[in-house]
């Protein structure tokens, strides 16, 4: 349950352009948000590599259930929105953006928002099943 809420917050906080611009009430919500995005985005990696690893060990028995392929879904998704948050903190320790994690942030960056959506609503799919 931990890891559907932590979801939900990363996905609202990688889509919040979109959230702001369709609720001027809900923008504010979450631009309090913004200021950890960073920490979210590290949660996110964490929490998504915590439970690949899970979700690789158990892999056969997973995927024959919808809450596996679901779980699947929201574990892959959680890393990758993680990493597109947290880029700007781990880029501060691990040096320079024009290395490799640079690149691919850059190739990330146009699908932060789908990203986030579809993180906040697996999330929420997750809590449901």
């Amino acid at each position: 349950m931990v890891l559907q809420i932590i979801a939900i917050l990363g996905g609202l906080i990688a889509a919040s352009s979109l959230i702001a611009s369709k609720s001027k009430e809900a923008g504010d919500l979450i631009n309090k948000l913004l200021p950890f995005q960073g920490i979210f985005g590290l949660v996110l990696i964490f929490a998504g590599v915590a439970n690949l690893i899970d979700v690789v060990s158990y892999f056969s028995i997973i995927i024959k259930s919808t809450e596996g392929i679901v779980l699947t879904v929201l574990v892959i998704l959680c890393t990758i929105v993680g990493l597109i948050l947290a880029f700007g903190l781990i880029s501060k320790f691990v040096g320079g953006k024009e290395g490799a994690l640079g690149k691919l942030y850059a190739k990330l960056l146009p699908f932060q928002i789908p990203l986030g959506v579809a993180l906040s609503v697996t999330g929420l799919i997750a809590i449901v099943i």
